[in-house]
């Protein structure tokens, strides 16, 4: 009904009741009246809708706040080398250090291990012209700085090259002025830390900033990586093997050059555990146009995706 209805028809119902004209006065005063009450009324309702709109408005703003993108998105190649997230300092004991099979050593006055040749330049430069190169514009500009740093290179080898990217801490180290052992890792349950590997890095270069270049794995008896053999010539398809100890393990192969992002061979998965069991499988690779290729072999599952890794550097048969 509208308000001219409802106008209407409250003049007739005064009016029915209405004995002398006189009473008019009377009539037109009520329905005065009636009419202040009904725009009172649709305003009321209009105050109404209006706090209820902003009540809706404050209830909906968190929601559109947690809804709201907060964060910057990066990608990995704005970076020069990863984080990372824990760096610790503690010394390795040099009766640990163990050099890449195959690869003669010279022992130093301090008892640490110097890789006298047959080394194998894995990541992050092809041969010693690259990293002097490197040098070169470094000096002129300063540009990627995180190469005289033997932990965040071997991070950059760990998270960027092998695509590792569970594996984001440093658990220990030992520097010296032409190679470093490096071992990286990651947290494991209890807000403790696990290793994955020890990293063997050297000097490429000449002078103090020369930077670091990373030629293997100082495999231990966990998990080994011994075929082929440190800087064998090797041709597809080709024996990968060693030994490992571990309950209920899977590893998996891949094979890495220099000039590609993404492995140019992967075999998984191996079954392997107990203690110090051989494992061995069968890896192709296409596609190599490196001489150096980068073997690695990885497992884990249990808490992340690799837990223990081991690399080798090999050469490609001409």
């Amino acid at each position: 009904m509208t308000v001219e209805h409802e106008l209407r028809q409250a003049l007739i119902d005064d009016a029915s009741g209405v004995d002398a004209p006189d009473r008019w006065d009377d009539v037109e005063s009520r329905v005065a009246a009636q009419q202040r009450r009904r725009k009172v009324w649709i305003a009321g309702l209009g105050g109404v809708s209006l706090v209820a709109a902003a009540l809706a408005t404050l209830l909906l703003l968190p929601g559109l706040a947690r809804h709201s993108p907060s964060r910057v998105s990066t990608t990995a190649s704005s970076l020069p080398a990863p984080q990372p997230s824990v760096v610790t300092t503690a010394p390795v004991e040099p009766s640990t250090m163990v050099a890449p099979p195959g690869v003669p050593t010279t022992a130093r006055p301090d008892g640490t291990l110097h890789t006298a040749e047959g080394l194998q330049p894995l990541w992050p430069f092809a041969g010693i012209a690259e990293a002097r190169a490197w040098q070169d514009a470094s000096r002129t500009s300063g540009a990627q700085p995180w190469h005289l740093d033997a932990d965040l290179t071997a991070l950059g080898f760990t998270q960027g090259y092998l695509g590792y990217t569970e594996v984001d801490r440093v658990t220990g180290h030992a520097v010296g002025a032409t190679d470093a052992q490096v071992s990286v890792g990651y947290e494991s349950e209890g807000g403790r830390t696990a290793t994955a590997a020890m990293l063997h890095l050297v000097r490429f270069g000449s002078g103090p900033e020369a930077p670091w270049e990373v030629v293997g794995t100082n495999d231990g008896p966990d998990f080994s990586l011994d075929t082929p053999a440190y800087g064998a010539s090797v041709v597809s398809p080709m024996t990968v093997g060693g030994a490992i100890n571990g309950v209920d393990e899977s590893i998996a192969v891949e094979v890495h050059q220099l000039s590609t992002e993404v492995p140019i061979g992967r075999q998984c998965c191996v079954p392997a555990g107990s203690t110090g069991i051989p494992w061995q499988t069968s890896v192709s690779f296409a596609g190599d146009h490196d001489r150096v290729l980068t073997v690695s072999a990885s497992t884990g599952g249990h808490l992340k995706a690799v837990e223990r890794f081991v690399v080798t550097g090999v050469r490609v048969s001409s």
